[in-house]
C-alpha cells in the first residue's frame, strides 16, 4: 500500500530513518552488519522500530568491532541477510527513507540486495540548506549543535534514533522557512552541493 506522494504535506509525511553498521567505511566493498530504523512523522514512534544484525561469513576486524560493538559471535549467529531484508523492506514500505549520508546507507543496502524505490532524504544537505550559517560536516557535529544526545554512537539503533531527532529539528526549521511538502524538502536538500 503506497499512500505517499511528493505533494504530501510535511505534517502528514511518514519517514523512516535508517542507519546501517558495516564492516568498514567503503560501501562498495564492506559488508552489512546491522540495520535499524526509527519511524518519525511529527514525532518519533519508539514502539515502531526495526533492528537486526545480519550474519557475516567471517567476523569483521577487531578494530571495526571496537567501533560498532557487534562482536564476532553476534556476527556469525545473526539472521541471514535473505531473512532480514524482506522484513526490512516490508517495514519501510510507504515511507520516505532518510539517513545522514544517505548515499552510504543506500549503496550498502543495494549491495546487500535491497533497492528502495523512493528517493532518499539526506539529512546532511538538508541541514546545510536550513542552517546555511553552520559549517558542520559530521553527524556528531550536527547532534552537538542541535543539543541532541545519543545513547551510544555507532550502534545502528542509537544512531537511527539520534538521526530521527535531528530530522525533527530540521523539519521544524524547514516549516518555519515556508516549506510545506515532501517535494519541497527533497528539492531543497538536493540543491545543496557539499
Amino acid at each position: 500500500m503506497t499512500w505517499f506522494s511528493r505533494r504530501t504535506p510535511l505534517a502528514e509525511a511518514r519517514w523512516v530513518v535508517i542507519d546501517c553498521e558495516t564492516s568498514g567505511l567503503d560501501p562498495s566493498r564492506d559488508r552489512l552488519l546491522s540495520v535499524a530504523v526509527r519511524v518519525s512523522g511529527e514525532r518519533i514512534h519508539l514502539g515502531e522500530s526495526f533492528s537486526s544484525h545480519v550474519r557475516a561469513s567471517m567476523p569483521s576486524s577487531s578494530s571495526n568491532i571496537l567501533v560498532h560493538g557487534i562482536g564476532a559471535d553476534a556476527q556469525l549467529t545473526a539472521p541471514q541477510v535473505a531473512e532480514v531484508l524482506p522484513q526490512f523492506a516490508r517495514f519501510v514500505e510507504g515511507h520516505v527513507p532518510v539517513a545522514f549520508h544517505a548515499w552510504f546507507d543506500g549503496e550498502v543496502l543495494e549491495r546487500a540486495g535491497l533497492r528502495l524505490s523512493r528517493r532518499w532524504l539526506d539529512l546532511e544537505p538538508l541541514a546545510h540548506a536550513v542552517f546555511p550559517q553552520r559549517k558542520l560536516r559530521t553527524l556528531d557535529d550536527w547532534l552537538a549543535a542541535c543539543h541532541i544526545h545519543s545513547g551510544g554512537r555507532h550502534d545502528a539503533l542509537h544512531d537511527a534514533l539520534a538521526a530521527a531527532e535531528l530530522l525533527l529539528v530540521l523539519l521544524a526549521r524547514a516549516r518555519s522557512d515556508g516549506m510545506r511538502t515532501v517535494e519541497e524538502l527533497l528539492s531543497t536538500a538536493g540543491k545543496i552541493r557539499l
